[in-house]
């Protein structure tokens, strides 16, 4: 099942640049998160490990697509001299958080079953994109203007 995630990250990582080429890196991040927090759903639902193989090689590619782009976007809206300590706190947040998200989803799957963290992972996901929206609208005229 792992390998259907390598494919489809190898995969993402191949075409983020054509992605963010034609569709502009925030016009290609949100519909990014829009389908990582399905996808999360979807892992919950798979029904066999071939099925979840797919799913998984679609977050692969989602997540090396969205990775690709948060890069370019940082770097192309934080002002030089503030760059380093942006992606330091965005290395802080994200791998420091990950612990965390791994005690509370084996707290929620012991209690609640296996595929109950993916629910709840691709919800939250989706809350955090319609929260993020406004901003990234935002920043996706900024660019567009910039350029």
């Amino acid at each position: 099942m792992l390998i259907g995630e390598g494919v489809g990250s190898l995969l993402g990582g191949l075409a983020s640049v054509w992605i963010a080429r034609r569709m502009g890196s925030v016009h290609a991040f949100a519909p990014a998160l829009a389908a990582n927090a399905a996808i999360y759903v979807g892992m919950r639902l798979a029904p066999n490990g071939a099925s979840l193989a797919a799913v998984l090689a679609l977050c692969g590619f989602v997540i090396t697509l969205s990775a690709v782009v948060t890069v370019s976007l940082r770097q192309q809206i934080i002002p030089g001299q503030l760059l380093g300590r942006v992606n330091s706190a965005f290395r802080v947040l994200s791998w420091g958080l990950m612990p965390l998200g791994a005690l509370v989803g084996g707290f929620m799957a012991q209690e609640l079953g296996l595929r109950a963290p993916f629910l709840y992972a691709g919800a939250i996901r989706a809350v955090v994109l319609v929260l993020a929206l406004p901003t990234l609208i935002t920043e996706a005229r900024a660019v567009r203007e910039k350029f």
